[in-house]
């Protein structure tokens, strides 16, 4: 189970319904997100190790009893904890419920959030593609007009320099 946020922006029923819907297949999308996640978690070895002992481990038994050995006075410590928590179950059990609860919903909540960062990871992974395709275009174009420039630059530079090559052979007295 895992919680999905939708928001609409209007009053009307039919835009509510949109967004729920638009939520929900979001969501199923995150879903299937999820497998890559639970491995490594936007390549973070650490926080898949821990996000998989958290789902793992989530859940308290009340019944659960300290390992005692194997030996007679062994089984009677086990005996004794069994029977002790058969009679104190009444008085812990609100408490372990709500602590139950509460780590289901952090491990719910933190798979969405998961999905969620991989989500916007992948977005900005998206844009940041797109953005850097344009601004190659864009220099790409600049480097093109000045390279176009630089060779009539060059062109007329040829030119001028012909033209003060002739000046210096013709006559001092004679003017073009």
């Amino acid at each position: 189970m895992s919680v999905v946020w939708a928001t609409s922006k209007s009053q009307h029923v039919f835009d509510a319904v949109a967004a729920v819907e638009r939520s929900l297949g979001e969501a199923e999308a995150a879903a299937t997100v999820a497998p890559e996640i639970v491995n490594e978690p936007l390549g973070d070895h650490y926080l898949a190790e821990n996000v998989t002992l958290m789902r793992n481990s989530w859940e308290i038994n009340p019944w659960a009893v300290s390992p005692c050995a194997p030996t007679v006075l062994g089984r009677v410590c086990d005996i004794g904890q069994r029977v002790v928590r058969r009679l104190t179950w009444w008085y812990s059990q609100p408490q372990l419920s709500q602590a139950v609860t509460f780590h289901a919903s952090v491990v719910r909540t933190t798979d969405a959030l998961l999905a969620h960062l991989q989500r916007l990871s992948h977005r900005i992974h998206v844009l940041e593609s797109m953005h850097s395709e344009s601004r190659l275009r864009t220099t790409e174009e600049q480097l093109r007009l000045l390279r176009d420039e630089h060779a009539q630059l060059l062109q007329r530079v040829a030119q001028l320099e012909v033209r003060l090559a002739r000046r210096d052979q013709e006559p001092a007295g004679y003017e073009a």
